[in-house]
């Protein structure tokens, strides 16, 4: 079992993860498909530093913010995600 200070470190490790993710995904598909346009890139500089932000939030030693950190943000991450493609897709189906 994985002690406050580990989790917290995974969770790090794993966010780490999901954003070197997306960015090697805008990248790799920008590069044999076609460029993703500004709402991607700006949405994921932003889920990267919301990212970031939620584990300024925590600390081993208090849980109090821990539902705005990792659930409240979370939500606002994906719905945030979702909107910028939503946006870069309907600008190239009217470009």
């Amino acid at each position: 079992s994985l002690g406050t200070h580990q989790a917290l470190q995974l969770s790090k490790a794993f966010h780490a993860l999901s954003g070197l993710s997306l960015v090697s995904f805008g990248w790799f598909y920008s590069q044999w498909q076609y460029p993703l346009s500004w709402p991607f890139w700006f949405v994921t500089t932003g889920m990267l530093a919301l990212m970031a932000w939620e584990h300024s939030l925590v600390k081993a030693t208090d849980f109090s913010r821990v539902n705005q950190a990792f659930f409240t943000l979370n939500g606002g991450i994906s719905f945030g995600f979702f909107s910028g493609v939503l946006l870069m897709k309907l600008l190239q189906s009217f470009a």
